[in-house]
């Protein structure tokens, strides 16, 4: 089990670079993720 499963992880500017990235990383050690973003479902 990683140090993020069962964690809830808030991301800020998480649809594209560093944030995305990270979001991404998080997701595989199975962190439940909250992704804050201004962009609309139709840029991502």
């Amino acid at each position: 089990m990683s140090k993020l499963e069962r964690k809830t992880v808030v991301i800020t500017g998480g649809s594209r670079g560093i944030g995305q990235a990270i979001a991404l990383r998080f997701a595989v050690d199975k962190a439940n993720l909250v992704i804050l973003t201004k962009d609309t479902l139709e840029n991502i």
